[in-house]
């Protein structure tokens, strides 16, 4: 009887021996390998997503690069502000500062080339030229500058033909008025005044009247 109660009573500690160890075994097993993977699987979800936002940066940086617009620069800033600071974004910063300030100076010369064409005065056109100077993408440039060329060329010739036309005498007839241009103008007829007469019937009836008087003389004698 007293070997049966020694054995049940081993088995009954076996028992509870086995759950103890099997409920502490679960319970370290979940802390130890539960934890542990979740912040790894944290730490990878942090990783893509800065991998992911410096390729959209780099790739939206390049894009603004080969075809700089103010949008594109918009774009890229936003993403590359996302970044943490490192070399890679001072890069990226760099490269959107110096485009920012090549999309700035064609803007303004694009807005000035536009308003002199409008309004073409020497001031306009003196504020497009300064600005057409500032711009450094050469080909760009170069279209501005024929753009304000053509309005300076248009301008100069409206002012010449202004300063051609006679007043007064129709376009038609100015190319044949043209060719008496540069001949002095013929001198005024001014009428000469004929000197006066001598009144010759007057002296004549005085000679007569002498001649009677002679004769009057003679009869006497």
């Amino acid at each position: 009887m007293k070997q049966e109660k020694t054995e049940r009573l081993f088995l009954i500690l076996s028992l509870l021996t086995l759950i103890i160890g099997g409920t502490i075994y679960v319970a370290f097993a979940h802390n130890y390998n539960g934890k542990p993977l979740d912040s790894h699987t944290q730490e990878a979800g942090k990783v893509v997503k800065k991998a992911n936002y410096l390729s959209k940066a780099i790739e939206a940086v390049n894009l603004a690069e080969s075809s700089p617009s103010l949008a594109r620069i918009e774009t890229a800033q936003k993403l590359v502000n996302k970044l943490k600071k490192s070399e890679t974004k001072s890069g990226l910063q760099e490269k959107l500062d110096r485009l920012s300030k090549v999309v700035s100076s064609e803007e303004e010369a694009i807005k000035a080339v536009e308003e002199a064409e409008k309004n073409p005065t020497l001031e306009t056109v003196e504020t497009a030229q300064t600005a057409i100077n500032q711009v450094n993408n050469q080909a760009k440039k170069t279209e501005l500058q024929n753009r304000l060329d053509a309005v300076t060329t248009a301008n100069q010739i409206r002012s010449s033909s202004e300063s051609t036309v006679t007043p007064g005498v129709s376009p038609n007839n100015q190319e044949a008025n043209s060719t008496y241009l540069g001949q002095a103008p013929a001198e005024s007829y001014v009428p000469q005044v004929a000197p006066p007469q001598a009144n010759t019937s007057q002296n004549t009836n005085s000679g007569t009247a002498t001649t009677d008087n002679t004769n009057s003389g003679t009869s006497l004698n």
